[in-house]
């Protein structure tokens, strides 16, 4: 689904592009840096990190992160133009370098600093993108543990994986915990900072039981930042205007950038980020991964898919509800509310259909006040999910059913 970026006044960002690191945010962002004009605004500067200035000090808790954005976007107040589009492009937002609770995690941040942002995920293929970012930190050792190859790192992290399921399994499963993405009170952010702290100390540990004299450096935990569904349903708390791409398919043709944020480029060109494009360099041979690891490693993840798909789609009620929160038309036309369909949809929410069929039963020509109808309709539509196909002449059963639970629809709406 794509989103229609837009401006924001004042030294903000419009677009905030938080993940993930070896996803393509350079490539990204170099397109959006020239399309922009981005110099005029926040220079040329890819990854700003404002959003990890907030400090737990009761009332200045967001005081360093307004300070950081007004510092890169100080012009946009008096220079305001279609040009020009103040961007963060920090793709460790999307985890999180700092172990800060989720009431000062990034997407929280962001949500008050600027609620109106559009949020932009680029996701590599969790394999492809650790080797990448694995080579990127072994052969630019500046900030992260590299110590060892790849292989041998992994089978640290999937060795402690297996551990802390072991002795805290429900510090693991509040993290997997993908159901809660339905309630306002989802909170697997903070489960991933407990993680992140046991993690830290125990590698660490490991490591210095083959070398003494161990860096100090934070250690990158691969696996789970690759684990991108839980930090993604952390950030659609916040916000509705959220666009994901493939990597892959970015990869393939970057002008679907445009096509995704709904915008109209005036370069056209092809483009290569400036500079030495230092993230694409080859991949040495400690960056190698055996078979089986691959093997482990596809398993894991797909494990991981199971458990996110075990919460089941989302109801189609609600899926029409964020469409509509998010979409936009010019404005010589106005977006239809589409309040007749999003009301049958609930009422037909527990007739178990894809979403394509549902839509086109939605259409129906019925209103909840139409009992006889409506409930024709429910009967119908249960008779079709069961066994794809319904007989005529086809019997109404009794409407009593019906009445009862439009009644209980109307009072669930008038109470809140």
């Amino acid at each position: 689904m794509g989103i229609k970026v837009k401006r924001i006044m004042g030294p903000i960002p419009s677009l905030v592009i938080p993940g993930i690191d070896k996803g393509g945010t350079t490539e990204a962002y170099a397109m959006l840096h020239r399309e922009f004009l981005l110099e005029d605004g926040g220079g040329n500067h890819k990854e700003l990190g404002c959003l990890y200035q907030a400090f737990p000090i009761p009332g200045q808790e967001l005081a360093k992160v307004r300070s950081c954005y007004s510092a890169f976007f100080h012009e946009l107040g008096t220079n305001a133009s279609e040009h020009i589009l103040p961007v963060d492009a920090t793709p460790n937002y999307l985890y999180s370098n700092q172990p800060n609770p989720l009431a000062l995690s990034p997407p929280k941040v962001l949500s008050v600093i600027s609620p109106q942002a559009s949020v932009l995920f680029l996701l590599r293929e969790p394999i492809s993108r650790i080797r990448s970012l694995y080579n990127f930190w072994w052969r630019f050792p500046t900030a992260w543990d590299s110590t060892g190859s790849l292989e041998e790192q992994l089978e640290e992290e999937l060795e402690f994986l297996k551990n802390i399921q072991l002795k805290d399994q429900h510090l693991f499963a509040g993290f997997m915990d993908a159901r809660c993405v339905k309630e306002n009170s989802c909170n697997v952010w903070d489960f991933w900072i407990q993680l992140r702290a046991a993690f830290q100390p125990a590698i660490r540990n490991v490591r210095r039981g083959r070398n003494p004299r161990i860096d100090r450096k934070p250690i990158m935990a691969y696996v789970f930042t690759s684990m991108y569904f839980p930090f993604l349903y952390t950030w659609l708390q916040f916000f509705h205007r959220v666009a994901v791409i493939q990597s892959e398919y970015f990869f393939q043709n970057t002008s679907r950038l445009w096509q995704i944020l709904g915008i109209q480029p005036h370069q056209t060109a092809p483009l290569h980020p400036p500079g030495r494009p230092i993230n694409k360099v080859p991949y040495g041979e400690s960056a190698n991964l055996s078979e089986a690891l691959r093997g482990r490693l596809q398993e894991l993840f797909g494990q991981c898919l199971e458990e996110d798909l075990q919460r089941g789609p989302l109801p189609f009620a609600l899926l029409v509800e964020r469409f509509l929160s998010i979409a936009d038309v010019s404005p010589r036309y106005f977006l239809a509310q589409a309040k007749s369909l999003i009301a049958l949809a609930h009422f037909l929410e527990e007739v178990s259909m894809p979403h394509r069929e549902k839509f086109v039963f939605c259409q129906a020509p019925v209103t909840l006040s139409d009992v006889a109808p409506l409930s024709a309709l429910q009967h119908f539509a249960c008779a079709y999910a069961l066994r794809k196909t319904v007989p005529f002449p086809y019997a109404v059963g009794d409407t009593e059913a019906v009445t009862t639970r439009r009644s209980h629809q109307g009072r669930a709406g008038t109470e809140d």
